[in-house]
C-alpha cells in the first residue's frame, strides 16, 4: 500500500513540475512575441515616416515636371502574421486586439496604395494620359492613409505600457 501512495504522490509531482514548465516557457514565449511585434510597429513607424518623405520628394519633382526615381520600402508584417499562427492574438484583450487587427489592415492598404502608386510611374498606367491625376489621387490618399496608421500605431502603444 506505502509504494502505490509514493508512486502516485510521485507521479502528481511530476505531473504538476511539467504542467508548470509548459505554463512558464509559454509565457516566455508569449512575452518574447509581444517584444517582437512591438519592435515590428516602432520600425514601421519609421517606415511610415520614409514612405511620406519620398512622396513629398515625388511631389516636387511632379511641380519641376521631373520624376524622381524613388523606390517605396514596403511595411512589415512578419512578427504579426507569427504572433497569429502562434495563437497570441487571442489572448490580448478585445480592445487591443481590435487596434492591432486595424493597424494593420491600414499596414496592407499603404502596402496596396504603393503598388498603385507605383504602377503609374513605372508601369503600364505610366503611358497612360492620366497617369499624372491618378498618381496625385493615390498619392492623398496614401498620405491621409499614412497619418491615421501612425496615429492608430502611437494610440496602441501608449494603451499597451
Amino acid at each position: 500500500m506505502i509504494d502505490i501512495v509514493g508512486i502516485v504522490a510521485s507521479l502528481a509531482v511530476a505531473l504538476i513540475s511539467v504542467a508548470f514548465s509548459h505554463c512558464i516557457a509559454q509565457r516566455i514565449k508569449f512575452r518574447s512575441n509581444l517584444r517582437g511585434l512591438l519592435a515590428e510597429l516602432d520600425y514601421n513607424l519609421k517606415v511610415l515616416a520614409d514612405i511620406r518623405a519620398y512622396l513629398g520628394l515625388d511631389e516636387e519633382a511632379e511641380k519641376e515636371s521631373k520624376q524622381a526615381l524613388t523606390t517605396f520600402p514596403k511595411l512589415c508584417r512578419f512578427a504579426f502574421d507569427y504572433f497569429v499562427i502562434e495563437g497570441h492574438l487571442l489572448k490580448i484583450p478585445k480592445q487591443n486586439r481590435e487596434k492591432l487587427l486595424d493597424i494593420y489592415r491600414g499596414f496592407d492598404l499603404v502596402n496596396k496604395y504603393i503598388e498603385h502608386y507605383n504602377e503609374t510611374k513605372y508601369g503600364v498606367l505610366f503611358v497612360t494620359s492620366g497617369a499624372t491625376i491618378f498618381r496625385k489621387s493615390i498619392r492623398k490618399v496614401l498620405k491621409k492613409q499614412i497619418s491615421e496608421t501612425e496615429r492608430m500605431i502611437k494610440d496602441f502603444l501608449k494603451s499597451i505600457n
